[in-house]
């Protein structure tokens, strides 16, 4: 078992809440922190994506600007645990310019999958993002 899984396992949200909180400091050492971005596994699904989603959450603008638009994936519906918390971390990212970019292809996405629910989020999102800019 690597240590990723030992720390997705922690993440479950069956978990008690103080392994929870245990996986979250050891998701917070890791390197390569993309592997927080809704994962979908066997084990490892919805029921790790809150968790996830804080772990995210904790990064750095200049460390989470490169998976903005994966990022922005997770507005598709925002039922999905953790959906909140990531809406709530893009609305405080400051490099608005990268923001604009990402929201801008996942619209494109969005109205090409003819997705209209999250095409709106996005676009709430936008609202807020040229709100806090100007």
């Amino acid at each position: 078992m690597t240590e990723i899984d030992v720390i997705m396992g922690m993440l479950d949200w069956n978990n008690s809440a103080e392994e929870q909180a245990a996986g979250l400091a050891q998701a917070a050492q890791v390197e390569n922190f993309q592997v927080f971005l809704q994962p979908c596994t066997e084990h490892y699904n919805k029921n790790v994506w809150d968790n996830c989603a804080k772990a995210l959450a904790m990064r750095s603008d200049a460390e989470l600007d490169a998976c903005l638009e994966n990022l922005l994936a997770w507005l598709r519906d925002m039922n999905w645990p953790g959906a909140f918390l990531i809406l709530e971390r893009l609305q405080a990212f400051q490099n608005s310019a990268a923001l604009h970019r990402a929201i801008a292809g996942s619209l494109l996405c969005a109205q090409a999958l003819g997705d209209e629910v999250w095409e709106e989020n996005l676009r709430k999102l936008q609202n807020c993002e040229n709100t806090i800019s100007t």
